[in-house]
């Protein structure tokens, strides 16, 4: 059986095509809907409990964000796993700063991070300490001065310790968010930890 992309506007699943038709099925429902979805800027903890309408309105800037940041769409070198989306290899820095779990409230600590893998829907990084927190703002670092910074709040969900003595962490992306870094500030003067 062979598989094609869908077609629509931040839709990366993959779909049966039996190969036996000319024409590629049309988009689904949930295309659909997503292209007609407003853009809403409501708090994440106000929207309905459903995961996929949760994401619908955050797709398109987080597409954009991801879009950005990533050059190129290639294989990544772990095996295939049980994942939504593709990952991309992503090796340069970024910027975590940690949120009080209480409060929610960015914590004023920015550390460079050194990513590895981004999807729509997630990021993994490497650093040298241990996290403290549940959930951290990630702040891509544009390769251009006159861009703007992008930020993405992020859940971590796992971490690991690994051989090279170096810690591993990951997480899902909630919602886009402001960058909590003066907008001067290098990330050449934050340290890597």
């Amino acid at each position: 059986m062979k598989h094609h992309r869908a077609t629509c506007e931040n839709d990366f699943r993959i779909s049966p095509f039996d190969g036996n038709s000319n024409t590629m099925p049309h988009t689904t429902d949930d295309c659909q809907f997503a292209a007609t979805a407003p853009n809403s800027k409501s708090s994440f903890a106000s929207r309905t409990t459903n995961p996929i309408i949760n994401s619908l309105p955050r797709l398109r800037e987080l597409s954009r964000i991801v879009d950005h940041v990533v050059a190129s769409w290639h294989a990544s070198n772990s095996f295939a796993e049980q994942r939504s989306w593709h990952r991309t290899a992503y090796d340069r820095p970024a910027v975590l700063t940690p949120l009080h779990d209480r409060t929610g409230e960015p914590l004023d600590v920015h550390k460079i991070i050194s990513g590895r893998d981004i999807s729509p829907s997630g990021f993994s990084f490497t650093h040298l300490e241990p996290l403290a927190c549940r959930r951290a703002i990630i702040t891509f670092a544009y390769e251009h001065e006159n861009e703007t910074q992008a930020a993405i709040l992020l859940r971590l969900s796992w971490c690991r310790f690994t051989r090279a003595g170096v810690y591993q962490s990951g997480g899902k992306f909630l919602d886009v968010v402001p960058s909590p870094l003066p907008e001067n500030q290098l990330l050449s003067e934050l340290p890597f930890t």
